[in-house]
């Protein structure tokens, strides 16, 4: 059975972990970032004028769920907004449809750089809604392009101190993100012996931020979710 570790939240590995399962995969669970409220005093001047922006922009689900969260404590009607919705990729447009937001602007490249480089100019009025370790890339393309770029961290991202020693002969690693990296390396004790093992990512950011932290064997998927990357794991290390 193939040995692969993962590297999500808590929550987001208890999700991986059973997408492998039923892969006949076994996941090696190394949790490495927590989520948490932000200062929603610094959120609140935001969302008291969100009837100003044209456009409120979600890089991730996890965004998603904060926003929508504060939005129903605050008793803002989502219905009435004259903003539209973006989502950097079809699992954040599935997000927003849970909470009612049925049409979303999805970038065919499905990246911080696509959606930058592809959002309508329908409007100039941008609300980024983002974590606070997201890196600058979205905003400067907007700004860029002429959009007036408000950006406001929706929830925070900690990284897990406990130091973990992996003792089993993996077969790949998996990153969704370049936090997810940033935290891996930060908890496992054995991290040069880890550099050997291939490690599937999700984008192009992922894998660059992989590959400066010295990861030598990336793999990108070409369908960028999670289910995408399982796909491509499987079909490279069951199949060839």
């Amino acid at each position: 059975m193939l040995k692969v570790a993962i590297t999500r939240s808590h929550e987001g590995n208890i999700e991986l972990a059973n997408m492998l399962l039923k892969k006949n995969v076994m996941p090696i669970v190394i949790d490495t970032i927590t989520y948490s409220e932000p200062d929603w005093s610094k959120v609140d001047r935001f969302l008291e004028k969100i009837e100003e922006y044209d456009w409120l922009v979600f890089t991730s689900a996890t965004a998603v769920r904060y926003f929508y969260r504060r939005v129903k404590e605050l008793r803002i009607p989502l219905a009435n907004l004259k903003a539209r919705f973006a989502a950097v990729g079809n699992k954040t447009a599935e997000a927003l449809k849970e909470i009612g937001i049925e049409k979303s602007f999805i970038p065919s490249k499905n990246t911080t750089e696509g959606l930058a480089s592809e959002l309508p100019k329908e409007g100039k009025r941008v609300l980024l809604l983002r974590s606070n370790l997201a890196n600058e890339e979205l905003y400067n393309i907007l700004k860029d392009r002429g959009f007036e770029v408000d950006t406001v961290s929706i929830y925070n991202v900690s990284f897990i101190q406990e130091k973990v020693r992996i003792t089993s002969e993996l077969d790949a690693i998996i990153f969704g993100s370049a936090s997810e990296v940033r935290g891996f390396i930060n908890r496992v004790k054995n991290i040069e012996e880890m550099k050997e093992i291939p490690v599937f990512c999700i984008g192009p950011v992922t894998a660059d931020f992989a590959q400066k932290k010295g990861f030598k064997k990336i793999i990108i998927s070409e369908e960028q979710t999670f289910e995408g990357v399982v796909k491509e794991l499987i079909r490279r290390l069951r199949y060839d």
